[in-house]
């Protein structure tokens, strides 16, 4: 199961299981992580689950959104990956899921 851990900020040490399909988060209190910091937006940003693949969006947020430092649309997350929205930094934990190859003989 993959999850969000919160690094810094009012909400520092929360860790949320992503459970939903599509996940939202934001400074709105029905995003499904909530962010009390005032430099995130209400509605900051969503991940995607798309065929075993975690996919973060920005939704046109006023401060963006980072992942490892680099300020982006869109991303697939891979385990260990630090996000930023607004001022504050998340963690991915958990992989997405990789396509089986199957093995072939020669």
């Amino acid at each position: 199961m993959a999850t969000l851990e919160v690094l810094n900020g009012p909400e520092v040490g929360q860790k949320t299981e992503l459970t939903q399909d599509v996940f939202f988060i934001g400074r709105d209190p029905n995003n499904h992580l909530a962010l009390s910091d005032r430099t995130v937006s209400r509605k900051h940003a969503v991940i995607n689950q798309i065929e075993g693949k975690f996919v973060l969006s920005d939704l046109e947020s006023l401060k963006g959104v980072l992942v490892n430092g680099e300020k982006t649309g869109e991303a697939t997350l891979e385990h260990g990956d630090e996000i930023a929205i607004g001022a504050v930094r998340l963690r991915f934990r958990g992989e997405s899921k990789k396509t089986a190859m199957p093995f072939l003989k020669k």
